[in-house]
């Protein structure tokens, strides 16, 4: 990756060569960029360089979502105008003094908080789209999405979420969904997945339709799937010595000055955000995908990239510590055991669910696999097995070898020889 000049002058919301912004693919953002009039806070207008449009054409109305835009204009975030935000350490600075001037919060929690709010402006231009966790419970964590509102790109609160309003026109928008509970079924956890990851399309009355937008869900019960929590930004709030004293006043001049800094610098950076090189190799999958997601959202300021890289070790060690009970992880484990082993390419499945338990046992993890149940994990893996006399066996030929060695690699097993080791402390753990 190529440094960034840290001492690269600000840029104008006039200069042309930072406003190439159009809303059309190739000419800027992949969808239309809207403000709210500040003559009429209510009324939504189509945003183009050097100002807004009073007026459309009926092609720009019929390509937009403007009726349900003009309904949710009340709950929506908006800029309404392009204004200076000086450099991207100036405003992540503030960002930051934002949340510690009105919450108590612990360590880090700012900092990972002023990310996310700045990953939530690029939605169509990172890798993935960033989800963030923040656990505590409804009446600490509010107080936290109400800021989050202000900051985030078409921040929306939603008290409750359903495939329906999932699957809706307003997603067209990409806004971020700021959720004040955490009880998702199967079905909404799916749709979550797939609302954070670029070329996956639902179905809505037979059309195809992505869903991306950012979310951030407040977690009070502990009830949040583990697979989500893995990929997901986490930050804890506890309770607070004295209530936050949030304003409707206050609310609305924090989304004044940061919505208007936010969108001028979601205009100038833009392109570069897209073609940003950023990787974390000592990181684990999840974190390696969430540290490139943030990161490529800071740009001419290697530096706080670094910060950002930083302050996710701490969530790094987690998801390793969480990958050693992971049922997944432990069978693709075993089987690289007996296939390094080099004794014998013929297991019973058997045998590897004791390898397994061994395996449990030694972390102290209070698991313990059925043969069956390790069978079914070895099916949904992708490894042919065979009944022969004694019962399943796992057949170490070259499909299979492949199979665990790319998984090794996939799931970042411990065992695997392709685990990554952590840089040296005077190396950088960012290449490009």
């Amino acid at each position: 990756m190529a440094p960034f000049d840290s001492k690269s002058k600000p840029m104008s919301p006039d200069d042309p060569a930072k406003n190439r912004i159009g809303g059309h693919v190739g000419a800027g953002p992949r969808i239309p960029e809207f403000v709210r009039d500040e003559d009429n806070p209510l009324q939504v207008r189509f945003w183009q360089r050097g100002g807004i449009r009073k007026q459309h054409t009926a092609q720009e109305v019929s390509n937009a979502v403007p009726a349900d835009l003009q309904r949710l204009a009340r709950a929506l975030s908006l800029p309404t105008k392009v204004a200076l935000f000086g450099s991207i350490g100036a405003l992540f600075g503030d960002i930051c003094k934002v949340f510690q001037s009105y919450l108590e919060l612990p360590e880090r929690v700012p900092e990972l908080l002023a990310a996310f709010v700045i990953g939530s402006w690029f939605p169509d231009r990172t890798p993935a789209v960033p989800l963030l966790a923040i656990y505590g419970s409804s009446v600490d964590t509010l107080p936290v999405l109400r800021i989050l509102r202000c900051l985030c790109r078409r921040g929306l609160i939603v008290a409750d979420l359903t495939p329906a309003a999932l699957g809706s026109a307003v997603m067209e928008l990409m806004p971020t969904l700021l959720l004040t509970h955490a009880h998702l079924n199967a079905r909404l956890i799916r749709l979550v997945h797939a609302s954070s990851s670029p070329g996956q399309v639902v179905l809505v009355r037979g059309e195809p339709r992505e869903l991306l937008c950012a979310k951030a869900i407040s977690v009070d019960d502990g009830d949040f799937p583990e697979d989500l929590a893995r990929t997901a930004l986490r930050v804890p709030v506890y309770p607070m010595a004295r209530s936050p004293r949030l304003t409707e006043a206050i609310l609305h001049n924090l989304e004044e000055k940061f919505q208007n800094r936010l969108f001028a610098y979601r205009l100038a950076v833009w392109e570069k955000v897209m073609a940003s090189d950023l990787e974390v190799p000592s990181f684990i999958t999840e974190t390696r995908l969430l540290a490139r997601t943030l990161g490529s959202c800071i740009v001419d300021d290697a530096e706080l990239q670094r910060k950002i890289v930083d302050l996710l070790e701490v969530q790094d060690r987690e998801n390793r510590l969480a990958r050693s009970s992971d049922v997944r992880c432990a069978v693709i484990e075993a089987v690289l055991f007996h296939k390094r082993e080099g004794k014998n390419l013929k297991f019973l499945v058997g045998e590897i669910a004791g390898t397994v338990n061994d395996l449990f046992q030694a972390r102290d993890e209070p698991v313990k696999l059925t043969e069956r149940k390790v069978g079914e994990e070895l099916k949904r893996l992708g490894f042919r097995k065979r009944r022969q006399g004694q019962g399943m066996y796992l057949i170490l030929d070259a499909e299979n070898q492949q199979l665990v060695e790319r998984l090794a690699r996939q799931y970042d097993v411990l065992s695997s020889q392709f685990a990554r080791e952590r840089p040296p402390d005077n190396e950088s753990p960012i290449s490009g």
